[in-house]
């Protein structure tokens, strides 16, 4: 097990103690959701590393309101995974949105093949 994926481990172990702490819309909550992020982001999994993000975003939307510091410098995270996975498919996304209806039109044109 390398660093990385202890990390992983201990953050959703982090995860399951902070949900059942506070609920799951918490400050606490999402930090961990942005931890998250970053180690997938670390390990070039960028629809995990946005994915996670995408759920820190909501929560703190949800506690401070759009215009927070806090709220747009999880923006900007969300905002530099997009442009990385821009580059990787030469696609461009506005929106996680975007993105989740890309993957899913990519799944839907690629189905797995038996091998």
């Amino acid at each position: 097990m390398n660093f990385y994926d202890e990390g992983i481990s201990f953050y959703r172990k982090a995860l399951h103690i902070d949900s059942l702490v506070y609920n799951l819309i918490h400050p606490d909550v999402a930090a961990i959701y942005e931890n998250l992020a970053s180690v997938y982001h670390h390990l070039y999994d960028y629809e995990q590393s946005a994915f996670y993000y995408n759920k820190a975003k909501n929560i703190y939307e949800k506690v401070y309101g759009k215009d927070d510091e806090i709220t747009k410098n999880n923006k900007n995270r969300i905002d530099s995974v997009l442009d990385n996975l821009q580059k990787l498919t030469q696609q461009t996304y506005k929106s996680w949105d975007e993105f989740q209806k890309y993957i899913e039109e990519q799944r839907n044109n690629n189905p797995p093949t038996d091998l």
